[in-house]
């Protein structure tokens, strides 16, 4: 039976391999998975050497190389992908560009992001959004506007990956800087798979602020600014860091509360002196007692396996 197999083997890779160029000919196997197959051939002089190191010595010896080769192939296809993914790509250069018609007075901003780092900072234009995006050629990044609201307008990005299989030479991780205006009341929604984050809302009209990273460190500048459309009891942000450290800044005008849930990590908070720690039904939950803030700001945090640190801004 051992040796039935082995010689069956014989059969199964030329026309294993036949099947495969017929496909590419065709266009039916993806550039991504072709570019795959193409550099992982030495694989088959691993596997004839296999078949004929394991014919008649062991049971089911061509089903064994074929397993050892499949495993060999695939380790190395997922370690030159892996190393090729932490490395900046500059060959995709995309300009955002938009403006924000005058009768707009809330600008909604949702970002979302895949292997990226992100940079969100004041813009010196009035009423326009503007920035940058440098990455991998295997990313596109589309932009929509939509003013179909009474005063709101919702400015939309997201980096999509057209290709399911990315050609290795592509792969790599971008980076976004976007420029936000300051005369205009912003709500800005991040969502990042992979990826630094670093929010400098400093001197926007910041109404509300969600984040959500995946995997990557982040940090939040918050600006002296009271939202116009939220209390602080309803909460007007939520930051979620899935795994990686968050840092959230706060001028030290400002009475800012953080409810953070660690999800049982035991991971201790690091915060400044300003800030008193109380526990309640969640987590935890820090705050300041700065009784002549104009300021008040509430904020849901959940980083169950990072460093969760606060900090004030003095002058």
């Amino acid at each position: 039976m051992s040796k039935r197999r082995t010689y069956l083997a014989w059969g199964v890779i030329p026309v294993g391999v036949a099947v495969a160029l017929w496909l590419d000919a065709l266009a039916i196997i993806p550039p991504g998975l072709s570019d795959l197959l193409a550099r992982a051939w030495p694989g088959l002089l691993v596997l004839v050497g296999l078949l004929l190191l394991l014919r008649g010595r062991l049971p089911l010896g061509g089903v064994v190389a074929f397993a050892l080769a499949g495993l060999l192939v695939a380790g190395v296809a997922t370690f030159a992908y892996t190393s090729r993914a932490g490395q900046e790509r500059t060959e995709n250069q995309v300009e955002i560009a938009q403006t924000i018609g005058d009768a707009a007075t809330l600008l909604v901003v949702n970002v979302v992001l895949g292997d990226t780092d992100f940079t969100l900072r004041r813009s010196t234009e009035a009423r326009r959004i503007s920035g940058t995006y440098t990455g991998s050629p295997e990313s596109d990044i589309i932009t929509t506007y939509d003013d179909d609201f009474d005063l709101t307008v919702e400015y939309t990005i997201e980096q999509t990956r057209p290709a399911q299989f990315p050609m290795l030479t592509g792969v790599g991780r971008g980076r976004m800087v976007l420029d936000v205006p300051a005369d205009i009341a912003v709500a800005i929604n991040v969502v990042v798979d992979d990826g630094l984050v670093t929010l400098n809302a400093g001197d926007l009209q910041l109404e509300r602020l969600t984040l959500d990273v995946q995997r990557g460190d982040a940090a939040v500048t918050l600006p002296v600014y009271q939202p116009l459309s939220l209390s602080a009891a309803e909460r007007p942000g939520s930051l979620v860091v899935e795994r990686g450290n968050l840092t959230l800044l706060t001028p030290n005008e400002i009475d800012v509360r953080v409810a953070f849930d660690r999800r049982g990590s035991g991971t201790p908070v690091q915060y400044d002196a300003a800030y008193i720690d109380q526990r309640d039904d969640v987590d935890g939950i820090l705050r300041r007692e700065v009784e002549s803030a104009d300021v008040r700001l509430f904020f849901d945090v959940v980083i169950p396996r990072g460093q969760l640190r606060l900090d004030v801004l003095r002058d």
